[in-house]
């Protein structure tokens, strides 16, 4: 209290040394001769207000120097000690001030704004057990809650996931207030008050991952859970030999973000991990089945303890069947109508246009089968059958041609007419036991590979088609040497 007077005292001598001052300008300006009637009236009011609140202040200041003077000295060490403490208090409220700190606002709201509290800031950076050097074990789960499609083209599919993390960590019990088994914490409050192991998907594609909810419990036990739920592009390499008929798994692969091997290995937990019942209805895929596992991966000087989810899908062969193969069928049967048409000179561009026009759009079939698959797609199943039903329909437009030339220019009507019949059931066969071969063998479980299967048909109709064409030679040129002695004989 005494610091409080001696600083007010100070305030009413300088005050009073402040109005004499006004006193001293007011008489000056007061005898200028230029002051004039009401002004100069006006300025020597002011001048007296002034010398009033001066003499106030100077009888303030007596009074406490008379107050001051009845202390005793046992009395004026206390107020001394009082000073000193006040002299400390002001000096810290200046370090505070000029730190940029309101003086106001407890120290431990501040140290919390900087990133936690100084108690709580070796436990986020911490791991539960990097005292006793070995690493935490972080049993996790992964839930596929919706599927959202696969995109062959971009080697990626997009899933609505649920990841389920526990580990255990005694400190987290001193923040479960008392009365409570557990505490949820919200992703903020998680992050500022416990050690989390950073776990993320790291075969998402680059920010394509939304986060819908996260919410962490921990428990008296020590046990910290965390669930998370979000929406994900996750991407992986498709193998392709196999399409149409190919069987896929969709890994979803998660690891720690910051540590290593050493300090964090993953562990499947027994629940939490599988997918929602009806998951891939209205897809053009079948669920198959699906495992968790987890596996320690080292590449160079990355080693990581890494946790996959592995959903195994096979393609629905519905939709090609309904979309590529029966109408590539149907135009192979189409082509073969050119040989029941009327055998006349009137029907040479008719047949003709028939067989070249399906030829080229079951092109365009081949070019839309394709267009699911990426540029560098391997030779799979849908080359060998589109291959095969191009081959016999370029044989239908050969043999045509033979026909015509034998009819219209070799003159070997007989002949002509044989092939033509000939014809109506040689290419129903080379087709039907040729794409017979490739259907029968093709997918994952046939009896031949896509090698073998293609080499096997390949030598099928190339060596039908050779005997074929190489006997209807033989007959032509037989038939060309009868018509030569017919016009011998008639000559003579």
């Amino acid at each position: 209290m005494l610091f409080h007077c001696l600083l007010l005292s100070s305030l009413a001598h300088t005050a009073v040394g402040h109005g004499f001052r006004q006193v001293r300008v007011v008489s000056g300006v007061a005898n200028e001769d230029d002051l004039k009637g009401s002004d100069e009236s006006g300025f020597l009011q002011t001048g007296l207000a002034e010398v009033s609140e001066v003499k106030q202040l100077s009888e303030r200041a007596a009074n406490l120097q008379d107050e001051l003077s009845k202390l005793t000295s046992d009395e004026l060490q206390a107020q001394d000690a009082a000073q000193q403490s006040d002299e400390n208090t002001f000096a810290k409220l200046r370090e505070q001030v000029g730190a940029g700190q309101d003086p106001d606002e407890p120290e431990d709201e501040v140290e919390e704004e900087a990133g936690g509290s100084k108690g709580n800031s070796a436990n986020t950076l911490t791991r539960p057990s990097a005292l006793a050097k070995k690493p935490d074990e972080v049993e996790f789960g992964l839930f596929a809650k919706t599927f959202y499609g696969v995109d062959v083209k971009t080697n990626s599919f997009t899933i609505d996931l649920v990841m389920t993390l526990k580990w255990f960590d005694q400190r987290v019990v001193a923040l479960i207030p008392a009365g409570l088994d557990q505490l949820t914490l919200s992703k903020l409050e998680s992050e500022k008050q416990i050690w989390l192991p950073g776990m993320v998907i790291t075969n998402r594609d680059i920010k394509r991952y939304d986060l819908i909810s996260t919410a962490v419990f921990i428990k008296r036990s020590g046990e910290v859970f965390k669930v998370e739920r979000a929406t994900a592009i996750i991407r992986t390499k498709y193998l392709l030999d196999q399409f149409p008929f190919d069987r896929q798994v969709l890994p979803t692969k998660i690891a720690s973000h910051k540590y290593m091997l050493k300090d964090v290995v993953l562990k499947p937990a027994k629940d939490g991990s599988g997918v929602k019942k009806g998951l891939m209805e209205g897809e053009s895929y079948s669920f198959v089945k699906v495992e968790a596992g987890a596996y320690e991966d080292t590449n160079g000087a990355l080693k990581k303890s890494r946790g996959v989810l592995n959903i195994t899908v096979d393609r629905i062969i519905d939709k090609y069947t309904q979309s590529h193969l029966i109408p590539g069928c149907l135009l192979m049967m189409i082509s073969w109508g050119v040989f029941w048409f009327p055998f006349v000179a009137p029907f040479i561009t008719p047949r003709l246009a028939m067989s070249v026009l399906t030829l080229v759009n079951f092109t365009y079939l081949t070019i839309k089968s394709a267009l699911p698959l990426p540029a560098g797609a391997p030779f799979n199943w849908n080359d060998v059958i589109n291959r095969t039903i191009l081959t016999c329909m370029f044989a239908t437009v050969v043999l045509n041609i033979l026909s015509e030339i034998c009819l219209h220019q070799l003159k070997a009507d007989e002949l002509a007419r044989r092939i033509n019949n000939e014809c109506k059931v040689f290419l129903p066969f080379i087709t039907i036991t040729s794409l017979g071969v490739v259907l029968s063998a093709c997918g994952r479980d046939g009896y031949m590979s896509i090698e073998a299967c293609s080499t096997f048909a390949n030598i099928w109709l190339c060596a039908l088609m050779t005997g074929y064409i190489l006997l209807t030679f033989t007959r032509i040129m037989s038939a060309m040497s009868k018509n030569r002695l017919k016009e011998v004989a008639l000559v003579k």
